[in-house]
């Protein structure tokens, strides 16, 4: 690890304790969202021993086989601690967390909680979600609907495979191209028939290798599969609007989530919603968060491509009876 880099960590959560410190009075709860402010529970909670802390982790909590090999892995730790309870997603991100705690410093813990050095910690699973009643209303104002009827008629007796991620490597974009890449080799009966429109949107930092690999996957697919009037891939890397966004859940035959590591994907139940009409299949990587909840989904390893690839001819080819049972599934969750 860049000793720099871990300095400006330390600085930044200087800074912060320092700024809710000159607008804190006592009575009040500190709550600190997610892996940027690690170390502030600890430092704030020095400056006001009896402060109410909150933190709330957004991200995935590693296991402890990976979380130990990091160099600042009790500064770290500790530095959670200093929380009064701290919320993560899923109940297997709270585990990594305890076995965390037990394995690089020896703490007890329950399930709900850590002993640190006679202060109890809570440890909570808080599953974030949508509100479902507003992305209801927004799919059915007259601008989404305007906007499906375009996108119907330009890919007009075409499956739409739609996918949304973060230009990140984590985000797995890489692992859906090279799997639909695969698929239209595998099952030629879907060249022509079928196109994935992939938005991307700028990460939080400018990932050159990672841009230049994605174009060359889509030139790659759209020259070996495509003609002068269709392209099987359609990339485009920009924000979307709501609208956009909310008519493309709305049409689509099928959505493919290919993520490498995420906490509660928060799009596939955005899609489940704006479902109620079509019913169609959802392909979910087994390493959301939103796995273990959204039964109906088909779980897929972003990493198996040959799975993948067969995993989206199932879903292509399955009948309304079983998408009916499968969205009823995932619309209970």
């Amino acid at each position: 690890m860049n000793p720099a880099w871990w300095a400006s960590y330390n600085k930044v959560n200087q800074i912060f304790a320092a700024a809710i410190g000159s607008i804190y009075t006592e009575g009040d709860i500190v709550w600190i969202h997610d892996y940027h402010l690690l170390l502030l529970p600890e430092m704030f909670g020095a400056l006001h021993p009896k402060a109410t802390i909150g933190l709330f982790l957004h991200s995935p909590f590693p296991s402890s086989e990976l979380f130990r090999s990091l160099p600042a892995r009790k500064e770290i730790i500790y530095g959670m601690l200093g929380a009064t309870s701290i919320g993560f997603q899923t109940y297997s991100y709270a585990r990594h967390f305890l076995s965390s705690c037990t394995r690089v410093l020896g703490l007890e813990s329950t399930p709900t909680g850590i002993d640190n050095q006679g202060n109890m910690v809570a440890i909570g699973v808080f599953p974030i979600g949508i509100d479902a009643r507003h992305v209801q209303e927004r799919r059915s104002l007259p601008a989404v609907q305007a906007k499906m009827k375009n996108l119907r008629e330009m890919f007009a007796n075409k499956r739409i495979i739609i996918g949304r991620d973060r230009l990140d490597e984590v985000a797995g974009i890489k692992q859906k191209l090279e799997a639909f890449e695969l698929f239209l080799e595998k099952y030629p009966e879907w060249q022509n028939n079928v196109v994935l429109i992939q938005v991307t949107q700028p990460g939080q930092s400018r990932q050159p290798r990672l841009e230049a690999k994605i174009s060359e996957l889509v030139t790659s697919i759209n020259s070996n599969y495509g003609s002068l009037e269709f392209m099987p891939v359609m990339y485009h890397h920009t924000f979307l609007n709501t609208d956009e966004y909310m008519a493309l859940l709305n049409i689509a035959d099928l959505c493919l989530i290919t993520v490498i590591r995420d906490g509660m994907n928060t799009g596939s139940l955005e899609y489940v919603v704006c479902q109620q009409d079509k019913h169609s299949p959802l392909l979910l990587s087994e390493f959301t968060g939103t796995a273990g909840s959204v039964s109906g989904a088909i779980q897929i390893n972003p990493w198996g491509y040959e799975g993948v690839a067969q995993a989206i001819d199932t879903a292509l080819r399955m009948s309304p009876e079983e998408k009916k049972v499968r969205y009823e599934q995932m619309y209970r969750h």
